[in-house]
């Protein structure tokens, strides 16, 4: 379905712009790409050359459920790269056949075109040019706004649910995402926010959902920290890009068991960091903000409720604190963060995005929030061990 409207965007989507080759984390890398029936049955009878042809041939599976909008996948190869890219890292079939040639996955990812509700797009958090501009913004002291922006997109499948109830949902969105990308606020208070206005929904159903932590009002942690641990550590395992990072996180973890300690210590390995760099408290607001609206939470998965999804959310933030406060480290050991003094901005800058575009390449091409949830499920209110 071909959508030509006025999209809600954020105030940097108008200045993102690929870096192609120069990009240290190519979307292409470790990616299974979905794609239509049309797709893919286009792609089967491609009049192509004959290296193109293998490497379709090699790389593209039938789901084992098919429908006629995830019916295939485009698999990586052996080393985690996509079968279609070139020894100079460019897509074959984009080389060949154009922009009209790729799949819709290929021709819009990093960016998020959706009309459920109304029409919106962002780019991912997992694409570094996209962290270098909620940086830049951050660092021009500009909060998270959205603005109109006339797009076109090929959206297979998608229809809008229009009406008041789509209206209802943009709005408690909208007051949701002011909740979140307030930087004045603590972020661990404002995911206290966000799941007690999404518990008062009367869409909230509390059947089969995850709870926040049951924790004195004045708690820091609204996610269990034993279950974190435990999801860290199964995340350092399987992600191998993560794991020097999750490994930092349980050491952190480890050093400080106890929730009280350990919020002083995060807290001020967090304060060193903003000593540094004055725009990171920003920053990280704008990055949560970008996800949440990236992701279309609390609304992103039928399979996950309102509240399940506003529980993973905080512990995903909570994840992402954890492992900034443990990239930096404690000013004696082993430091992942470059955080000395002989360290310039821009190294800093760098080491920061590197982290974050990892992170979020599990949270955004991974079955994470289900992942976390059962990790919840499974931890309780207990503490850091």
């Amino acid at each position: 379905m071909r959508v030509d409207a006025k999209f809600a965007v954020p105030v940097y989507y108008p200045h993102f712009v690929c870096k192609g080759g120069a990009c240290r984390h190519t979307c292409c890398e470790g990616l299974e790409v979905n794609m239509t029936e049309a797709e893919y049955f286009r792609l089967l009878t491609l009049e192509c050359t004959p290296e193109l042809r293998r490497q379709l041939d090699a790389g593209i599976r039938v789901n084992g459920y098919p429908d006629e909008n995830r019916y295939a996948r485009i698999l990586p190869n052996f080393l985690g790269t996509c079968h279609l890219l070139d020894a100079q890292g460019l897509c074959m079939l984009q080389r060949e056949c154009g922009v009209d040639g790729l799949t819709a996955v290929c021709r819009h990812y990093p960016r998020s075109p959706q009309i459920a509700d109304r029409p919106e797009c962002a780019t991912a958090n997992a694409c570094e040019k996209t962290l270098e501009l909620l940086l830049a913004m951050a660092e021009r002291g500009e909060h998270w706004a959205c603005l109109e922006q006339e797009l076109s997109f090929d959206l297979p499948g998608d229809r809008p649910v229009g009406g008041s109830l789509a209206e209802k949902r943009t709005a408690l969105r909208c007051e949701l995402l002011t909740v979140l990308a307030n930087p004045s606020e603590p972020v661990q208070t404002r995911l206290w926010k966000l799941q007690d206005r999404i518990r008062r929904c009367p869409q909230w159903t509390a059947q089969g959902d995850v709870s926040p932590v049951p924790c004195r009002p004045d708690a820091v942690w609204p996610v269990s920290m034993g279950a974190l641990r435990r999801f860290a550590v199964w995340c350092g395992g399987e992600y191998p890009d993560l794991k020097p990072y999750m490994d930092a996180v349980r050491r952190l973890l480890d050093a400080h068991p106890g929730l009280d300690d350990l919020s002083r210590e995060v807290d001020a390995r967090l304060q060193r960091r903003q000593e540094q760099q004055p725009a990171f408290p920003l920053f990280l607001s704008l990055v949560l903000a970008n996800d949440f609206f990236y992701r279309h939470i609390p609304f992103a998965a039928e399979r996950c409720s309102m509240g399940q999804q506003a529980v993973a959310f905080a512990g995903m933030a909570e994840l992402l604190l954890l492992m900034t406060a443990a990239m930096i480290g404690d000013g004696k050991g082993e430091n992942l963060y470059a955080a000395d003094d002989a360290a310039g901005q821009d190294e800093r800058s760098r080491i920061l995005i590197d982290g974050y575009a990892s992170f979020f390449r599990m949270v955004e091409l991974t079955d994470f929030d289900r992942n976390l949830l059962a990790s919840l499920e499974d931890g309780g209110a207990d503490q850091a061990g």
